[in-house]
């Protein structure tokens, strides 16, 4: 089988990938060819952040489409959240679009809200900051 974060092959049975770290969801289905990193079936083209809250992973990721960019952000490996960026003509000539998304995770019995700001800056780097409870977590 193969890690959905790294698409390395990894033993079945572990818990964590042995070379990115990655936590394996216990429903990980064995295969016999490594498939693309992915996310709730979306290749993954840059992960922009990670972040460790506890036992729990937040990612924000960015990939690239035409004419835009779609941004999404995955708690313990499942999309929470999405949005797309088309990309226009700055003042400047550069690039340029921002989008804010909000789910809500249940943790330790209790709703916590999380906020992601997407952006895509003049040279049209994709860039992300995560909050948690109004908190920036990253």
């Amino acid at each position: 089988m193969f890690c959905m974060q790294c698409g390395k092959e990894i033993q079945t049975g572990v818990s964590f990938c042995p070379h990115c770290g990655a936590k394996v969801p216990k429903t990980i289905k064995e295969s016999t060819t490594p498939e693309q990193p992915k996310t709730s079936q979306i290749s993954i083209s840059q992960i922009l952040k990670k972040v460790r809250i506890g036992e729990h992973n937040i990612e924000a990721y960015a990939q690239p489409l035409p004419g835009g960019i779609k941004f999404y952000v995955t708690y313990d490996g499942e999309e929470m959240a999405s949005k797309t960026i088309s990309l226009l003509l700055g003042p400047f000539g550069g690039l340029m679009g921002k989008k804010e998304v909000e789910f809500k995770v249940t943790e330790d019995g209790k709703e916590v809200p999380y906020k992601a700001n997407f952006s895509v800056g003049m040279a049209g780097t994709p860039g992300a900051e995560l909050f948690r409870s109004g908190k920036k977590i990253s």
